[in-house]
């Protein structure tokens, strides 16, 4: 059975994670919860975590124990972001033939690589949503044909490496 926290979790997927004590983003906004668990992550309080795995942005994060309960249960929770896998997730997004959370992952894929994410930066602004992409005129549909074959030759050339979490228990 699948541990229902890898679902949680699916947009940290990939990303770059180290370990940080939580520092309040405003007066408004006052802590943040686990990505997987929901526990609550703040500054200081009962019953609450002060730290946890972050985004560089800070914006995700990830509680100590999920960190090390599901870095090692599912190559999806850990699935690296590669060239072939953003074409193949493009060409089923332009063909029509995706599950619930693929459009959702695809929106927030955010690769680390400079050329990965410029590559999907371009895709993202194509026309429309990546749900709509099925619906694409010609044009358009080419122009994502068109970044999937940029996205192949990187992925050949190798200039995207393995990508895995950083921090001190990776």
């Amino acid at each position: 059975m699948t541990d229902w926290r890898i679902d949680n979790a699916r947009h940290t997927r990939g990303a770059a994670l180290h370990v940080q004590k939580y520092v309040r983003r405003s007066d408004e906004w006052e802590h943040d919860h686990c990505e997987a668990c929901t526990t609550k992550i703040m500054e200081s309080g009962a019953n609450v975590l002060t730290e946890g795995y972050t985004t560089t942005d800070k914006y995700r994060w990830i509680c100590a124990q999920c960190f090390n309960d599901l870095k090692g249960a599912s190559t999806r929770f850990l699935r690296e972001t590669t060239p072939e896998a953003v074409a193949d997730d493009i060409e089923r997004l332009l063909s029509g033939n995706y599950a619930a959370w693929d459009v959702d992952d695809y929106e927030h894929l955010n690769p680390r690589d400079r050329d990965l994410r410029e590559l999907w930066r371009r895709s993202m602004q194509v026309g429309g949503l990546p749900e709509e992409w099925v619906r694409l005129d010609h044009e358009h549909k080419n122009e994502l044909r068109d970044i999937v074959r940029h996205l192949k030759q990187l992925g050949a050339h190798g200039k995207s490496g393995p990508r895995k979490f950083s921090g001190p228990d990776a």
